[in-house]
């Protein structure tokens, strides 16, 4: 069952990762971050968070590449793309 206060951050760019990363976590959000589709998967068997918020355009595995797998492994849970 997805912990729905844990949030997977997923984005290619580094400094726009790092940034929403502390935003979300100074907003009191346990949040863990994954740099591709595929890195996400693998934190997704680990943590198995609640909300997956992902890129869209990402090399390798896009965006909702990663959400139609994800949502395999983690049915109930939320998935923003932006």
């Amino acid at each position: 069952m997805p912990d729905a206060d844990k949030i997977l951050l997923v984005d290619d760019d580094d400094s726009l990762r790092r940034v929403t990363e502390y935003q979300l976590t100074d907003a009191g959000y346990a949040v863990r971050a994954a740099a591709s589709g595929e890195e996400a998967l693998e934190e997704i068997k680990r943590e198995r968070p609640g909300v997956v918020l992902t890129d869209v355009r990402m090399p390798g595995m896009d965006g909702l590449e990663l959400i139609d797998r994800a949502r395999i492994l983690l049915p109930g849970a939320a998935f923003v793309v932006i």
